[in-house]
């Protein structure tokens, strides 16, 4: 058996490709890894199984300087872009084989219409798992506080706009008190799916704010595109309170502008969207006071009327009654009147009588007739036995008194 050196083997397999890849051929791939170092792109791509997400093939692949720069000239600020980990990419590629450094890809040029058609065909396979799974609208479906002051943003701190709508919000002009927390995240690239689900699984947990605002500043498809994922879609459709989207599109609508309770343009859009909310309560509530203020007033009223002809009805019957009552006493009192002067007449009868009876019995009149009222010691005898042998008797008559000696 013939027994090749590794160099031999190496040469044979860079023959056989510079003889089948003679050009360059464009391929489709995702890029796991882009770093960049002295004016070079480092890339290394790979392919995905679409059931598992399994890595079934991967390559490196380089930008050298000199197409690098073209392909910047060409695509402007879309190519640093495009060129982010996660993203799928359609690539103009050299296949190239070195004996020492083995099979690379060298980049020549990258089309950026099949990185946007990617995005929304995805876009579209997430809004059908979601429609699938009944989650479109569970998020939509939760009521707003009345009144919304505990608030929870999402954001990163150096987002274009940020500071505008807090601003907003802690000067409106009613006056209103919002309560504000920032919780830090991603707002584009690799890490802002993981970082925003970080944050509302933090949020949920705490569970003591009113609403949940996402918000970035403006951008492109590309700046936006960490926004299309179904991770952050299903948890917001988990969460308990409502999420209101302020990430910036213009003209598209990302998946979380489509999973959220509310969906609107900008930071201070969302600003307005919370003052206005409140503005609306109160005016509510004012309208409620005046219906209430109305409404008690025309009982007043009402209660008023009915008072005034109580007030009217009562007093012509006190009237009608003390003139029944006066009638009665006048009655009452020449009764009374009558009744007392014949009481008295037959009073006085009793008293002549009366005297009559004193003067009968009265002594004086006895002793006129003659009697006497013998007496000793100041009390009467009506006895002899009451009396000794020479005791002095006193006899009182009809117009004075003698002494006498009992013998």
């Amino acid at each position: 058996m013939e027994i090749y050196t590794l160099s031999d083997l190496g040469k044979y397999i860079k023959q056989v490709v510079a003889l089948n890849f003679v050009d360059t051929i464009w391929i489709s791939c995702e890029l796991s890894q882009v770093n960049t170092s002295r004016g070079h792109c480092y890339l290394n791509v790979v392919e995905k199984n679409n059931e598992n997400d399994d890595v079934i093939a991967s390559m490196n692949a380089s930008i050298w300087y000199k197409d690098f720069m073209f392909i910047r000239k060409k695509l402007g600020a879309v190519a640093d872009k495009i060129l982010q980990e996660g993203m799928e990419v359609k690539l103009k590629v050299e296949v190239d084989f070195h004996e020492r450094y083995g099979m690379k890809l060298i980049v020549k040029d990258i089309d950026p219409s099949f990185t946007f058609g990617q995005l929304a065909i995805n876009r579209e396979k997430i809004i059908e798992q979601l429609k699938a799974e009944n989650r479109l609208n569970l998020n939509r479906g939760l009521p707003f506080p009345s009144v919304v002051q505990r608030i929870a943003v999402i954001s990163s701190e150096t987002a274009a706009g940020l500071k505008d709508m807090m601003d907003h919000l802690e000067r409106n002009q009613y006056g209103y008190d919002f309560q504000i927390k920032l919780f830090p995240a991603a707002m584009q690239g690799q890490r802002t799916e993981m970082e925003v689900i970080a944050q509302l699984r933090e949020i949920k947990e705490l569970n003591n704010f009113d609403v949940i605002v996402i918000t970035r500043g403006g951008g492109s498809k590309l700046d936006l595109a960490g926004f299309d994922s179904y991770p952050i879609a299903k948890e917001i459709s988990e969460m308990n309170i409502p999420v209101i989207a302020g990430i910036g599109h213009e003209i598209d609508t990302s998946i979380v502008d489509i999973i959220s309770a509310v969906s609107l343009k900008t930071p201070t859009a969302v600003a307005n969207f919370l003052i206005d909310l409140n503005a609306a309560f109160e005016t509510d509530l004012y309208n409620v006071f005046i219906d209430i203020k109305f409404s008690v007033e025309k009982r007043i009223q009402k209660e008023k009327g009915k008072l005034d002809i109580f007030y009217e009805s009562l007093n012509s019957a006190s009237i009608l009654h003390l003139n029944n009552l006066t009638n009665e006493i006048e009655s009452i009192h020449k009764m009374n009147t009558v009744l007392a002067s014949n009481r008295l007449k037959i009073l006085h009868q009793e008293i002549e009588s009366i005297a009559k009876m004193i003067h009968i019995v009265d002594p004086i009149q006895l002793l006129k007739k003659g009697y006497a009222i013998p007496q000793l010691n100041g009390k009467n005898i009506n006895s002899i036995h009451q009396v000794n042998k020479e005791d002095i008797l006193t006899l009182q008559l009809s117009d004075g008194s003698i002494k006498t000696k009992v013998q």
